[in-house]
């Protein structure tokens, strides 16, 4: 059975791929979906990752620009950091630059709360007031972004690559595993287009 062939397993249906953060469709999200608010993990998605001694938490200019697009042709009311980080100066820092509402990491010693589990997203939901089919995550980690959304019934949900920071041994492991999955929604989505 060709990859073209094969159907998607339900984690990953409706799961839209995009090269980068910039290229993810926020019009097109807000007019289909009517996305009010907009979750986005922080390290790889929208700051490379570093190791701690030398994360800056500088949030690149294309980035800081798409997000202050989105928000001043309102295709996003809310905007929510959601990330598993513990930095909380980088955290801070990047809510600053992207103008963010606010952010939702994992509480000291609360088993169940860091990501894939959706109880990160589903504090953020609250906090903001929006139903999920209103919300939408951006992430670059299919076991704890993606599946996260997907756990919490989000209506768009965009799988990233990552923006090259420094992977350990770990996230190299982890890229292995997910670029054949990644590579199955891209050729699944081409074949409905018909392209």
């Amino acid at each position: 059975m060709s990859l073209a062939e094969r159907r998607l397993p339900a984690y990953l249906e409706g799961v839209e791929c995009y090269p980068k953060v910039v290229d993810v469709p926020l019009k097109i999200w807000h007019e289909e979906s009517g996305t009010r608010c907009l979750l986005v993990d922080m390290d790889d998605t929208v700051i490379p990752y570093r190791p701690k001694d030398q994360q800056t938490g500088e949030v690149p200019e294309d980035v800081v620009q798409f997000f202050a697009e989105g928000r001043a042709r309102g295709w996003y009311d809310r905007l929510g950091i959601v990330t598993n980080s513990h930095k909380l100066n980088i955290i801070k820092s990047v809510v600053s630059q992207l103008k963010a509402e606010d952010f939702f990491r994992p509480r000291p010693l609360r088993f169940g709360e860091r990501k894939p589990f959706k109880t990160l997203i589903g504090r953020a939901l609250a906090e903001f007031d929006v139903e999920p089919q209103n919300a939408s995550m951006i992430g670059d980690k299919l076991p704890m972004d993606i599946l996260a959304a997907r756990w919490a019934g989000l209506g768009r949900i965009a799988w990233v690559e990552p923006l090259g920071g420094s992977e350990n041994g770990a996230s190299r492991l982890l890229r292995r595993f997910e670029q054949p999955r990644r590579e199955l929604i891209e050729t699944t989505t081409m074949a409905i287009r018909g392209k």
